[in-house]
């Protein structure tokens, strides 16, 4: 059996309910991210889901070795004088 992809109005409401438990921003325009996902199966909708949720978790990870260098690098810099 063969199905189609979501039509616009199906990858909205994918995305209303896979986002549904989850703090998405107020302006989030929930129909022009299903239109701009178009060609996207239900799957790949919730793996977009979760790959943008774990993005905080990486800007966190990444702030932390920046700051883990910098201190490093005042560190060496400091003990050079």
């Amino acid at each position: 059996i063969m199905v189609g992809l979501p039509f616009v109005e199906n990858r909205e409401k994918i995305l209303r309910t896979l986002l549904a438990k989850e703090k998405v921003d107020n302006e989030l325009e929930f129909k022009e991210l299903a239109t701009m996902a178009k060609g996207y199966t239900g799957s790949d909708l919730k793996n977009l889901c979760t790959i943008v949720s774990y993005r905080p978790v990486r800007e966190l990870i990444q702030q932390e070795r920046l700051k883990s260098l910098v201190s490093s690098k005042k560190s060496g810099f400091q003990r050079g004088h």
